[in-house]
């Protein structure tokens, strides 16, 4: 007589469940975010709002510059600084707009899945997490970067026609415009990435608009005001706006370099995303 052996189920340690790979991921926040009302909305937005400034920037300086001064400065071979920084900070006049929209973006990517709760099926496909927040900081600060770069440099010839009726030219691929406007783009998709971390802490949409609002606006303002004079410039340059401004508008004698002004907005962005990644990976859906 036999005895019949049965085989024990496998563990649910032995199965292999069904997870994204990080390219999966990677798609999958592709998907969402293109395929996103808000999303579509805030890049239009963004895009209009550099060309429109853009053009009345212009317009603004072709009716009002001295056009018998700008003469003089062609003769006296001076022009390519000053006419290169009309440029920029025509082309890249609409930080102050376009920082908000991105930044409110940045918090409805993530905002958004909490209120819909579609954050539960995305935290269920990938457990760990923490691929998750990766992959929606990756495709949002690549997507917010290629379309405000493409936006300044689109905007360049509609500058560039208007401002040749008093004889201010310049060439788009000169260093001392091309470099300031990356560097403007790499502030922007700062921006938004700073908006997803601070919406990923806080789940709300209200919550994180509210502190990206008070971040960019209000502080700035509120400690130039209420520091002593002798304090600010210890504080003021640290600031996220302050240092993201250094980025593109090089001084004179700029408060940070270029590298510190970078270090210090990827200092910002590094301690709100540790503080994201713990708390996603802590708290429940």
């Amino acid at each position: 007589m036999t005895t019949a052996t049965l085989n024990p189920p496998p563990s649910p340690s032995s199965q292999s469940p069904h997870t994204l790979t990080f390219g999966g991921v990677l798609r999958s926040e592709w998907i969402k975010l293109r395929s996103t009302r808000s999303t579509n909305w805030s890049y239009l937005i963004t895009a209009l709002g550099i060309w429109g400034i853009a053009l009345l920037g212009a317009l603004v300086i072709a009716n009002y510059s001295d056009v018998a001064n700008l003469a003089e400065l062609k003769t006296k071979n001076l022009d390519n600084k000053i006419f290169n920084d009309y440029f920029v900070s025509i082309i890249t006049g609409s930080v102050s707009l376009t920082g908000l929209v991105v930044a409110i973006l940045g918090v409805l990517v993530i905002s958004g899945e909490y209120s819909t709760g579609m954050i539960r099926s995305t935290l269920t496909a990938v457990p760990t997490r923490t691929p998750v927040l990766v992959g929606k900081a990756i495709i949002l600060f690549l997507t917010t970067y290629a379309i405000t770069f493409i936006a300044q440099l689109l905007s360049f010839p509609i500058v560039a026609i208007i401002l040749t009726r008093i004889n201010v030219t310049a060439n788009l691929f000169d260093s001392n415009i091309f470099l300031p406007l990356l560097g403007c783009s790499l502030f922007l998709s700062l921006t938004a990435l700073l908006s997803l971390t601070v919406g990923t802490m806080v789940r709300s949409s209200a919550g994180g608009i509210g502190i990206m609002m008070t971040l960019l606006l209000v502080v700035p303002g509120l400690l130039f005001a209420l520091l002593p004079m002798d304090w600010r410039p210890n504080i003021t340059p640290f600031l996220f706006t302050s240092a993201g401004t250094e980025i593109y508008t090089r001084m004179d004698q700029p408060t940070l370099s270029l590298p510190q002004a970078i270090l210090v907005t990827l200092i910002w962005n590094a301690v709100t995303f540790i503080g994201a990644m713990i708390l996603l990976k802590r708290r429940d859906a």
